[in-house]
């Protein structure tokens, strides 16, 4: 017998910021943010962002020094839809892997959809878009409540297509670009296997200029220097201003907020005694010093234009994190997606792409899952902080506290 299987595929890219545009939809008044903030459930939250930093750690961990970088949003709203469909002990093992103990479905999709609603609220300075589509083969019965749950929850477009063609194939590559600004054009190679039952997608396009931009003027070549201790030469962007910030005597940290504040790029930065490595081991052992709110202090802000073009299987992570049971063909339980049986999770990809200059940050995220059938007063002088050495970075949403981007810089 044929086994089914579930392809992940997740791709998150940060580009360059040029003008924003607001969104179609109409903003959100005070009242009505601070009433969806009040349906956002904190633990989820954090067992977002914590499963974003376990993640981190493997791929920092089982990689070779490189950039690093990850969309923590991206993937729990994929694995959440996947989450919808599964069954038994493969839904025990992911809500635990995944940290939604005591988090009933319903909470968990009420959650998502209020979150969407609060991170797609449009901004003069940030464009935040937000999709999911449900891609099914024709002729495969899926069941009500799980496209249900898709539709209302999640907002997913759903469609119902032979999925095994290039027409099909070119469908859902041309849904990825139109949703992600044009800047993720090809999330399918190849026509689907005809095995394919179905696919899930998620994305994210975020387009944020910083509320205080760089210069262009004061922008002037500096040297950054690398894990190895050599040097190369990086375009270090520079402005003095009030910002969130912190510091111990093992790292500094700083927000520098987009549009009107509601999103900003948190930035650590080890101290010259220590390294990336001994933060990141604090950082995945206890993140709660970072994810507190910061005294504004005036900043003399040193930050490279910097790229990372990342991409990566998930898999064997996410295995080791503890979500086992999903992967396995004889034993995965997805049984809740569809009544079609021995659907299993075969693939997870991930890539991201990140592009920071003077004005801001552009970015965008897609996470899709193939089932297959088979200000105060400033103090006298500034604070330094300059980025001339590897660092840690995310980008969050201030009000739910929800980490949008994570990643390190260990070559810009």
């Amino acid at each position: 017998m044929h086994k089914l299987r579930v392809l992940i595929c997740l791709l998150a890219l940060i580009l360059p910021a040029c003008s924003v545009t607001s969104q179609a939809s109409p903003a959100l008044s005070s009242e009505e943010r601070q009433h969806t903030a009040s349906l956002i459930n904190p633990q989820i939250i954090q067992a977002e962002n914590s499963l974003g930093l376990q993640l981190h750690r493997q791929l920092v961990e089982s990689g070779t020094g490189e950039n690093v970088m990850i969309s923590p949003y991206s993937i729990s709203t994929a694995l959440a839809l996947a989450y919808n469909g599964s069954a038994g002990e493969t839904a025990s093992e992911m809500t635990k892997t995944l940290g939604w103990d005591d988090i009933t479905l319903e909470d968990l999709n009420e959650h998502n959809e209020q979150l969407r609603k609060l991170l797609s609220d449009s901004d003069d300075g940030i464009e935040l878009n937000i999709a999911n589509s449900v891609w099914v083969k024709e002729g495969t019965e899926f069941k009500q409540p799980f496209l249900r749950a898709s539709k209302d929850s999640y907002n997913a477009d759903i469609y119902s297509l032979k999925l095994s063609n290039t027409k099909t194939m070119d469908k859902i590559n041309n849904w990825v670009k139109q949703h992600t600004n044009n800047k993720i054009t090809q999330i399918l190679a190849n026509p689907l296997s005809p095995l394919t039952e179905s696919v899930l997608i998620n994305a994210i396009y975020f387009n944020g200029t910083w509320e205080h931009s760089f210069s262009e003027d004061n922008t002037q070549e500096e040297s950054f220097v690398l894990t190895d201790g050599s040097t190369q030469q990086v375009q270090m962007m520079r402005q003095t201003y009030s910002f969130p910030y912190a510091e111990t005597e093992d790292w500094q940290s700083i927000r520098l907020p987009y549009g009107d504040g509601r999103m900003s790029m948190l930035i650590i930065l080890p101290s010259e005694q220590s390294s990336l490595g001994e933060l990141q081991q604090e950082l995945w052992k206890d993140p709660s010093p970072w994810q507190q709110t910061f005294d504004e202090n005036t900043v003399n802000i040193g930050l490279p234009r910097f790229q990372i073009e990342y991409k990566q299987q998930l898999k064997t992570v996410l295995q080791n994190i503890g979500m086992k049971l999903a992967f396995q063909p004889e034993v995965a339980d997805f049984s809740r997606m569809s009544n079609e049986r021995q659907l299993y999770i075969s693939s997870i990809m991930h890539e991201t792409l990140l592009e920071v200059n003077e004005k801001g940050a552009e970015a965008a995220a897609v996470t899709s899952i193939l089932v297959d059938a088979g200000s105060s007063s400033a103090p006298p002088e500034p604070v330094n902080m300059t980025l001339n050495r590897p660092f840690f970075f995310a980008i969050e949403d201030t009000q739910s506290k929800a980490w949008l981007f994570l990643g390190s810089v260990t070559q810009p």
